[in-house]
């Protein structure tokens, strides 16, 4: 009952109380009915909290079971209710978990809802997209290169921001330019267009020589 909104100052000390620690499986499938109304008053919560249920949220979704993943109800709250810099929060999260799990799991989560999720982002569903949010989306790219043929035309359609200048560098300190010379040099032409500025020549220098 603490963690419902009825009462917003006890939910908000409630989640914040929970935020910081390390999650067992009960915990998750205990809260995840509220997930949707969490994401709906994350402006209620400090900084860090906020930081720390965007990596729940995050791990929730990449690391559902072996029966089968599914888009989680409360992705669309969590996009219509918060600022662009907020979604690409979570989307770097969503990075970082598609990092640390196997091959296996990546492809679950990309058949079971990550791809369908990312069109519908780019058709604007459930509000449009920004570009701080799609300057961390592109990132996905890495994680997911293995699929690259179905990842490249989305990721081609992302609007982007100053903060892309992150994803060429890592971009570059990947495998991916060898093993998708074509692919990388469409991203960093993608990259190139939507920024309209040149920060660092030499990192382009570097992957295009590499394709």
């Amino acid at each position: 009952k603490a963690f419902a909104w009825d009462e917003p100052s006890v939910a908000a000390a409630a989640w914040q109380g929970i935020a910081y620690g390390r999650w067992s499986r009960q915990t998750v499938e205990a809260l995840e009915p509220l997930f949707p109304d969490v994401c709906r008053n994350l402006e209620r919560l400090n900084g860090d909290a906020v930081r720390g249920l965007l990596n729940v949220l995050a791990a929730t979704a990449v690391r559902q079971g072996e029966d089968g993943a599914s888009e989680p109800t409360w992705l669309a709250p969590l996009v219509v209710s918060n600022s662009d810099g907020r979604r690409a929060e979570f989307a770097a999260m969503v990075r970082r978990q598609l990092e640390t799990v196997g091959a296996d799991q990546r492809h679950r989560t990309w058949t079971g809802w990550l791809r369908d999720w990312w069109t519908k982002r780019l058709e604007g569903f459930p509000a449009p997209m920004g570009p701080e949010e799609g300057s961390m989306i592109i990132g996905w790219v890495l994680p997911l290169s293995e699929l690259m043929e179905e990842v490249l035309p989305l990721a081609l359609a992302l609007p982007l921001s100053e903060r892309t200048w992150g994803f060429l560098y890592e971009l570059n300190k990947s495998g991916v330019p060898e093993d998708w010379p074509t692919a990388s040099a469409l991203l960093v032409a993608h990259v190139l267009t939507e920024r309209g500025q040149l920060y660092d020549h030499g990192i382009v220098v570097e992957i295009l020589d590499r394709t």
